[in-house]
């Protein structure tokens, strides 16, 4: 499960500076990520939603903190990771905090 809190990427950047941010789950189903959506000002119906990342967890995952993500393709990391078992899920998380390495 990833647990994150994301921010409408127009919203941030706009000039009145509105926060609005929601916490979020992966997964979740449709339905519930395009009620999330909507409660932040995001058309729930946009085909790639994307979103700026505040708090994200696992931390391992903090490599997405400030960054515009898709919300489609975290929910998507979010399944993949429920169906790993607790051996591929620390191995997973692992390589992520692997300081050394060569990410090119």
């Amino acid at each position: 499960m990833i647990k994150a809190t994301i921010q409408n990427s127009s919203v941030a950047f706009s000039a009145k500076r509105i926060m609005r941010v929601q916490e979020i789950r992966f997964p979740c189903s449709e339905t519930e990520l395009s009620k999330k959506l909507g409660e932040i000002g995001m058309n729930p119906e946009h085909l790639a939603p994307m979103a700026t990342v505040i708090e994200i967890e696992p931390s391992e995952l903090s490599v997405l903190v400030d960054c515009d993500v898709s919300l489609d393709a975290l929910n998507y990391l979010g399944k993949r990771l429920d169906g790993m078992d607790e051996s591929e899920h620390k191995q997973f998380l692992a390589a992520l905090s692997c300081d050394e390495a060569d990410t090119g």
